[in-house]
């Protein structure tokens, strides 16, 4: 086998990167190179390199999975942190709240409503910062895609249960203590068993990541601003319009614990967690590894 001194396998990688992966066109000179170099067969040996991975405007980073060593700048982690903390908080005071209304009958259109609007609002003025997750289960989705650091997801989770813990709070103190119940929280209905709770919290939990990664984390779908809030709003709305009668509706670990921390209504809290969290990572999965754009992969 011929040896080549460095000056020349640098050369020969340069002009392999040249011919392969940028597709510059070759000069007359480096044609010339290429030949005494007799570069041809190995040029025609390597795979050609996908335009997507070389014009992708997503950093890389953010292109696969990362235990978070990138994410350790203390005041950008803690805005984040602040911003899902407050955001949660917002979301279980205005979305429980609108459960425990006593002026009227209780309205499953009400209740669906007053979630898909509050996710719609604080994911508006969260989003830039944190990504407004809201939602332990959203952020499992996205580590499970890819789309979100491993520290940052712990920190998420632990900044959304704690702001849920605070807004369930606000509603025990400030609600008279007749109208208190359960705050809101989440429970069985009768006769749906935890194993057909778990099964709808995972399905509907799945449909709301699959509709996150469709439209704020794919940006093959050329999403317009303000759109994605919008839509998983929606998606929100319709998750607790289905889950109404059997759960209570979770699809958000956090949303649950609060209420139930504070009221001590635990019974079959595990529904809350266990469904939420392998809906979530089951459709960060999918859509990165099946529904994902071309240009993303």
């Amino acid at each position: 086998m011929e040896n080549f001194g460095f000056d020349e396998m640098e050369d020969k990688m340069e002009t392999i990167w040249q011919v392969k992966v940028t597709k510059k066109p070759m000069d007359e000179k480096n044609e010339l190179k290429m030949m005494e170099m007799g570069l041809q067969k190995e040029i025609d040996l390597i795979p050609q390199f996908p335009e997507s991975i070389l014009t992708s405007s997503t950093p890389v980073s953010n292109m696969g999975y990362s235990l978070g060593k990138e994410d350790l700048k203390v005041v950008p982690l803690m805005k984040s942190m602040v911003a899902e903390l407050v955001g949660t908080m917002f979301l279980v005071i205005i979305g429980c709240g609108a459960a425990m209304q006593w002026k009227t009958d209780f309205d499953t259109t009400q209740v669906s409503l007053a979630f898909g609007l509050a996710v719609m609002a604080i994911a508006s003025f969260t989003g830039h910062v944190s990504g407004g997750n809201l939602n332990p289960a959203v952020s499992v989705g996205l580590l499970a895609g890819g789309k979100l650091s491993l520290l940052k997801c712990v920190v998420y989770v632990i900044a959304q249960c704690i702001g849920a813990v605070i807004g369930a709070g606000i509603l025990h103190l400030v609600t008279p203590s007749q109208h208190r119940a359960g705050l809101g929280s989440n429970g069985l209905a009768d006769g749906v068993t935890p194993l057909g709770g778990m099964v709808m919290e995972l399905l509907m939990t799945m449909l709301l990541v699959l509709v996150v990664y469709a439209t704020a984390v794919d940006t093959g779908n050329k999403t317009a601003p303000m759109v994605a809030p919008l839509v998983i709003g929606l998606t929100v709305t319709a998750a607790h319009l289905v889950l109404m009668p059997y759960t209570g509706t979770s699809i958000n670990p956090a949303r649950s614990l609060g209420p139930a921390l504070v009221s001590s209504n635990t019974a079959n809290h595990w529904v809350f967690w266990v469904g939420p969290l392998l809906g979530g990572a089951l459709g960060g999965v999918l859509y990165r590894f099946g529904m994902m754009n071309n240009q993303d992969n």
